[in-house]
Order: C-alpha cells, then sequence, then structure tokens
C-alpha cells in the first residue's frame, strides 16, 4: 500500500511540475512530462540541496564553521539555478569569515556580486568581512547601498553601526544601533547591547 502512495505522490509531482517548470535539456526546453526520470532527478537534487543548506545553517549558528562550510560546499554542488548557487555561497562566504580566513570570504562574496550586484544579503555579507579586515569605511559604503536596496532590514544597520563604531563615529553608530534594535533581525539583541554600552 505505501509503495502504491509513493508512486501516486511521485507521479503528482511530475505532472505539477510539468505544469510549473520547464527543464533546459540540451539547449531545448521539455516539459517534464516528456522526460519524467530527469525531472525527479532534478528535483531530488534540488531538494537535497536545500537540506545541506539548511544542515549548515544549523552548525553555522552552532559556531561548527567547518562542518557548516563542508555543507554549503555540498549545496553548491548539486544547486541548479544561479540564483540557489549565489545563495549558498553567501552562506559560504560567512562561515568563511567566521573561520578567519578573510581574503577567501571576499573572493567568494565578491564572486557572488558579480553575478549578482544588487543582492542585499550578499551585500551585507561584503560588509561584514569589510568591518572582520577593519576596512570600515569601505564596509559603510557597501551597506549603504544595501539599506537603499532594502532599508527594513535590520542586519544592514547592524553591520554599518559596527563599521562607523569602528571610525569613531559614536553618533552616527547609535543611530544605526537604534534603527537595527528596532527592525526585524539576527541581530535586534546585539544592536540594543551595543547602543546601552555607547550611551
Amino acid at each position: 500500500m505505501l509503495k502504491k502512495q509513493t508512486k501516486v505522490l511521485a507521479a503528482v509531482a511530475i505532472m505539477t511540475l510539468c505544469l510549473t517548470t520547464e527543464i533546459a535539456v540540451d539547449k531545448q526546453v521539455v516539459c517534464a512530462q516528456e522526460k519524467p526520470q530527469m525531472a525527479m532527478e532534478q528535483v531530488k537534487s534540488a531538494v537535497l540541496a536545500e537540506s545541506y543548506n539548511d544542515q549548515g545553517i544549523i552548525y553555522a549558528k552552532q559556531h561548527f564553521y567547518e562542518m557548516a562550510r563542508q555543507d554549503f560546499l555540498q549545496a553548491i554542488a548539486l544547486a541548479e539555478s544561479q540564483n540557489r548557487i549565489n545563495i549558498y555561497n553567501n552562506n559560504l562566504a560567512m562561515v568563511t569569515k567566521d573561520l578567519g580566513n578573510y581574503e577567501e570570504a571576499l573572493k567568494i562574496i565578491n564572486k557572488v556580486l558579480t553575478n549578482d550586484e544588487n543582492m542585499p544579503s550578499a551585500l551585507n555579507t561584503k560588509g561584514d568581512i569589510l568591518v572582520s579586515m577593519k576596512q570600515y569605511d569601505a564596509a559603510v559604503s557597501i551597506i549603504t547601498k544595501a539599506i537603499t536596496l532594502r532599508p527594513e532590514d535590520g542586519t544592514s544597520y547592524y553591520i554599518r553601526g559596527r563599521a562607523r563604531e569602528g571610525l569613531k563615529q559614536l553618533s552616527l553608530a547609535r543611530e544605526d544601533y537604534k534603527k537595527a534594535a528596532s527592525l526585524p533581525s539576527d541581530y535586534q539583541k546585539e544592536a540594543k547591547i551595543r547602543l546601552k554600552d555607547l550611551q
């Protein structure tokens, strides 16, 4: 019974994929219905890539940066689209920075920004790397661009606050931390702490 249900679910997945997705094969576009095995393989690959990415994020949050790095590399190898590759490379750059390999992290994120120069999360990552390298002016510039593209992202304000603090622009840093503390991000708590420290 379970095998039959699995086959039915697979057939539904293929039909749904056929209705919503086209797959480039040998420079011609074919419907997933014509190549169901290929469609299923691409779905499996995409799901597996996303699983590696999710696991990498969990490892990174637990400070297991090398394990996270390995998972992001696996995700990149399995990714089917440039957009997903950019996202996975952005995550790879972050953990590479956390491992202390700033130059390598900068190379990775610059590659992402070559593919998509207006990707706010990649601009944030580059700014964070530049702050770690004490290149504060460059960090302020790149993060200001990220804020222009996505003004409601508290992460950008937090990173720019750190850069401005590094430049001893404490009044501007306080403004950024205040904004970061009021917006959704992973850094709300840190922004509040920095703001209190700078009072």
